[in-house]
């Protein structure tokens, strides 16, 4: 009966897993699960009562639910004593779920709640792209997923069903390796494992998260260093040749990806990212098959991979726009320009097609206000010479072009963007460049490094102002940010360290440290651990982004950050 109930409860962890992601702000669906998890987590501990102990791990667990607790019993909390209790019903379920569950976590177990992540993630993926083509059918089932254009120079970002680009990069990013761990398990399912990890690691690219590749890149190095150590040179290899074969089709993928994103045609870009899996499995077999045969070849590979990609970030390669059959918007930025002050300048392009009536405008951005508002410079019609000729401002250098009116019977080609007789990318299609650009485009970005760091100085003033000893409960960042009338709308304080100092107070900030302590010192600890790796790599990631974002407020995410400090302080489960 007790194992009966414990399957029963695992399997919902994995339901809720694979529903939250898809509907991952429903009040209706975590208040179900919230009363599904309590009751068979307490049906189970009082049938097994005799044999539950608690250790310091599930002390450390608990704790959290309780720190949210004291602002509600002191009368600190700053809004309704109804959210409140909500938060900490939800965070005492997954909690004591995860308590029951630790104790009974089998290999089979692991591997059905690895393959949950992988297998939710990638379909996430693809209902984001399914809700941009039939939205209306899919707001009516309440799923919400939308594609944002942070710095308004045609770089749209993958906000995926999460609804935020950081968190959905996360989330890519642990099924990534996830995806590599697998494969180098599974050999005899690799090519499975293997698309997983291609649909995964195309869809971290197209939220252009900056901290996230980052973030990827030193846990993947660290990663890679650890097993140079150890010696398992066939892991190493098995890895860096599935990273070397994914660069150039996931690359191409984001040309498809941007092809959606104007066109809406769901089947094409489909048939683009089979086509280019396939290339992607053919590459690793062709890598793999020049690495045995020829000594060093695999750094050869790597050199010649890393110059292109260089090459081509210094010099893209001018793709021309399509753009047809829109169903989406009547507009779209067809490139931004970083122009000297006080110039004069002459943008040519070349358009070949029906036009459908479409018009082009050059715009400059201010930057001075919170909401960017376009200034039309110059307006030309598409029949004539695609020609703007202008004076930039002696204290203005950001400027973009677009086409509006675009309609149905719209099917153009934009091609040959020149600036003073100069070739220049047309930068909706062009990658590695994105990722560069968009770094020269750091100081017009409001909603990045500057503003978190006046989140964080706004955070310390209101601890200062109001306590920080006892938090205020749930939300108590909005709550005072609305009170000080700042200049920007935001309900947290884009760092979860923070966030639990204003909701739980210095309690929160104490637990948030030797979380993260004890997870490091349990990663040291069990270094040798082979099948700990994967769980290493998640946690990592995790404390990484940990007090730079907010992510945590999302319910997935922090759900499998608990279960990684769960699996590297506690399970070996190698039998």
């Amino acid at each position: 009966m007790k194992d009966k109930l414990i399957n029963c409860l695992f399997y919902t962890l994995l339901v809720f897993l694979s529903i939250n992601l898809i509907w991952s702000s429903s009040k209706i669906l975590n208040n179900i699960f919230t009363i599904l998890f309590l009751l068979l987590s307490i049906i189970i501990i009082i049938y097994d009562i005799k044999k539950i102990k608690l250790d310091k791990i599930d002390i450390i667990l608990i704790l959290l639910p309780i720190f949210y607790l004291i602002p509600i019993i002191f009368k600190k909390n700053v809004n309704p004593v109804s959210l409140n209790i909500y938060k900490v019903s939800l965070e005492f379920s997954i909690t004591l779920t995860l308590i029951v569950l630790r104790k009974h976590l089998s290999k089979e177990k692991v591997n059905s709640l690895l393959m949950t992540i992988l297998t939710s993630s990638s379909i996430s993926f693809f209902i984001s792209f399914i809700y941009r083509k039939y939205s209306k059918s899919m707001i009516v089932m309440g799923i919400n997923s939308y594609f944002g254009d942070t710095y308004l120079n045609s770089i749209d970002r993958f906000y995926g069903t999460l609804n935020y680009c950081n968190a959905t990069a996360l989330l890519f990013c642990i099924a990534i390796f996830i995806s590599l761990y697998k494969i180098n398990e599974e050999k005899q399912n690799r090519n499975i494992y293997m698309i997983f990890l291609f649909i995964n690691f195309a869809g971290f690219l197209y939220t252009f998260s900056k901290m996230l590749t980052i973030t990827f890149i030193i846990v993947l190095a660290v990663l890679l260093i650890y097993l140079l150590i150890r010696k398992k040179y066939i892991n190493y290899k098995i890895i860096v040749l599935n990273i070397l074969a994914l660069v150039f089709p996931t690359l191409l993928s984001i040309s498809a990806y941007r092809n959606f994103l104007i066109n809406s045609n769901l089947t094409l870009f489909i048939f683009k990212l089979i086509i280019l899996i396939i290339i992607y499995i053919a590459l690793y077999n062709i890598y793999n098959y020049i690495t045995k045969k020829f000594k060093y070849s695999l750094s050869i590979i790597f050199l010649l991979t890393t110059s292109i990609i260089t090459f081509t970030t210094i010099n893209p390669i001018n793709i021309p726009l399509k753009i047809n059959n829109v169903t989406q918007n009547n507009e779209y930025i067809i490139s931004d320009f970083l122009l000297e002050k006080n110039k004069n300048y002459k943008i040519e392009f070349d358009m070949t097609g029906n036009d459908g009536g479409v018009k082009f405008e050059l715009c400059k951005l201010y930057l001075d206000e919170l909401i960017p508002t376009e200034a039309k410079i110059k307006a030309i019609d598409s029949n004539k010479n695609n020609i703007f000729e202008f004076l930039t401002d002696d204290n203005f250098e950001y400027y973009y072009l677009k086409v509006t009116n675009i309609n149905k019977n719209t099917n153009i080609t934009i091609s040959n963007l020149t600036i003073n007789n100069k070739s220049y990318p047309i930068n909706t299609l062009i990658v590695p460049y994105q990722y560069i650009h968009q770094l020269d485009l750091l100081k017009y970005d409001k909603e990045s490094v500057e503003s978190r760091i006046n989140y964080y100085k706004d955070s310390i003033k209101i601890l200062k102002n109001n306590g920080f000893i006892i938090g205020h409960g749930v939300y108590s960042f909005d709550y005072y940010v609305r009170k000080m009338n700042v200049s920007y709308l935001e309900s947290d304080p884009h760092s979860y360290l923070f966030q639990l100092l204003l909701d739980t107070g210095l309690y929160g900030g104490i637990y948030i440290i030797l979380f993260i302590i004890i997870g490091i010192y349990n990663m040291l600890k069990k270094v040798n651990n082979n099948n700990l790796i994967i769980w290493f790599c998640i946690f990592s990631s995790c404390m990484i982004v940990l007090p730079f974002d907010s992510i945590y407020s999302i319910l997935y995410l922090k759900v499998i950050l608990m279960i990684a400090f769960i699996m590297i302080c506690d399970i070996d489960y190698s039998d």
